[in-house]
Order: structure tokens, then sequence, then C-alpha cells
């Protein structure tokens, strides 16, 4: 799967999926079982040690980063203060912190939880698992881990309707999901429930993305390649945007001043050549897949 929003290329992952909360892509991604990696991996005969001849790439990286870890749930719920953070870090959370102007605030949360409670009554009822995971704070989908390739095409119909692969928004073709959309549009009451404090001890969206990355990052260099660090929330690591190009941005993990047949065997190293739906296998998914698996997100398989 994919962390369970649009962001930055590869920017976001969690323990409950690897799409960002867009539901189209989100599910693409469950059922493909891939991840666009942006080159052409083609050249599966292209040797690793070709992809290598540039000189390594020259990017500001931490002194230590993140160990990738799998993070236990947290087994306090007790608020707390802000903390004073540079907002660059990756310790910091501009969803709970009040001065930001991404803070979510109480009467957005409630709003949240009542929602979330009506559509997971519907999941329930149709027998089919449901997280509560707020986004706020790291949670990125209600879908459950270590679900099969038909069970998870079970509850994908569920949620997202027959149309799962190409959803419609229409609410009532839109499966428990759709409850969601008549919420929004005022069309719908969603009862208030009781809000829970905001969990304790959980890594930030960004923690959890670099914890990732570093597993890639591993990957790639037992492989022989070199995979760079970079921060999608830092303008330091960013490509200026050029409103006259005419090919794709290059992934912010290349390195550069590679030949197309170098860059070839960089995408396949990353992202493998593993088959759709059924027959994914995160094995023939490169490195990314490996991650997805070692970070214990993929279903499906």
């Amino acid at each position: 799967m994919t962390p369970n929003g649009a962001a930055p290329n590869r920017r976001t992952l969690s323990r409950r999926t690897l799409s960002v909360l867009v539901a189209g892509s989100a599910v693409a991604a469950v059922i493909g079982g891939t991840v666009a990696v942006g080159l052409s991996a083609q050249a599966s005969d292209v040797q690793s040690d070709s992809a290598q001849q540039a000189e390594p790439s020259q990017r500001p990286t931490p002194e230590q980063t993140p160990a990738a870890t799998v993070i236990d749930e947290p087994t306090s719920y007790e608020a707390t203060e802000a903390v004073a953070v540079d907002p660059l870090s990756p310790s910091y959370n501009p969803y709970t912190d009040p001065a930001s102007p991404d803070y979510v605030t109480p009467e957005a949360k409630a709003a949240w939880y009542a929602k979330d409670a009506v559509v997971g009554t519907c999941m329930t009822d149709l027998g089919l698992g449901y997280v509560t995971a707020p986004w706020w704070t790291g949670g990125t989908g209600p879908q459950p881990t270590g679900l099969d390739y038909n069970q998870s095409i079970e509850w994908l119909i569920g949620y997202y309707g027959e149309n799962y692969m190409q959803p419609t928004g229409v609410p009532e073709e839109s499966g428990c999901s759709g409850l969601g959309i008549l919420i929004d549009d005022g069309a719908l009451a969603a009862p208030p429930v009781p809000v829970p404090a905001d969990p304790v001890g959980l890594p930030t969206e960004r923690e959890t993305w670099l914890a990732f990355q570093e597993l890639v990052r591993g990957c790639m260099t037992e492989k022989g390649f070199e995979y760079l660090y970079w921060e999608w929330w830092n303008p330091e690591y960013q490509t200026p945007f050029d409103p006259l190009a005419t090919e794709p941005a290059p992934d912010p993990a290349q390195p550069e001043g590679l030949s197309e047949e170098q860059l070839a065997a960089w995408g396949l190293a990353l992202g493998g050549d593993a088959g759709l739906g059924g027959e994914y296998r995160w094995e023939d998914a490169g490195c990314w897949g490996y991650a997805v698996h070692a970070s214990g997100n993929d279903n499906m398989h």
C-alpha cells in the first residue's frame, strides 16, 4: 500500500498506506503495488556499477539521520503543550502548533472525529476493519494492514464503492466514504463524539518519512547506487520551478550527472519491475518495494 496527502514526489508514507490523501491515486497505488519512479526501467540488463560512474553528488545532509524503524503505538494519550521547535526540524509538527497557520483547531478535530465515526460505523456494519487515524498526528488512512489481495479489494469496494479504481466523487457511488462527502456538503449530520487528546510519543509526519527514506537509501547503497538525502518541507532541498521546462523534474533523490543508461539502471533499482494487482510482489518492486515491506506498509501479497 501507499503513508495512508498532494505532496512532493515520494513525500508521504505512514504505517497505514503509501498514498497521499487523493482517493484515485491511493487506490491505483494499492492495486498496482507500484511506485512511479519517473524514470525508465526498461534497461534491466544494465549493470549496477555502470550507474555509479558519476561523482557523488554534493547535498547537505544531517549529521545523523533517523533510524529506519517501525515505531510502536503510543501508550500515553495525555495532551501536552506545544514545544518551541525549529519549523524546519523533522521533529516539528505544524498541525499541533497553535502558532502555525496549519494548526488543527479543537473544533476541526471534533468535526473530523464525528465524521470518522459515521464512516467507521458504516465499514464495521459491512464486516470490514477500520482504523481511526487522525491525519494531524501522522495517521494516513483507515485501511488496516495485513490484508491479502482479495481482502484489500473487498475493503476498497466497501470504502470507495464499486468504482474504486476511478472514484467519481458522487456520494451514492462512493461506498462508506460517500457518507463523509455528504457530511462535508452539509447534507448529512454527524453526531458529536468524544474527542481524545492527541497521543504523545508518535513520530511526526516528517520523521516517519525520513525513516522510510533511510530504508530506501540503505537498500540502494547495498546495490551500489547513490540515493540522496532530501527533505520535502525544506526549501534548501527543492529544485526551483521552471515554467519553460519540457521534461519532468528529476527525482530529488537522484544524483546529478548520470547518463541515460545510468538513469535507467538507477530507476530499475529503485522501482523494480513488479507485476500489478494480485501479481505484485515486494521482492520485485526494487528498493522502494523493500522499504514498503520493511516498514510494515504492504498489503495484497
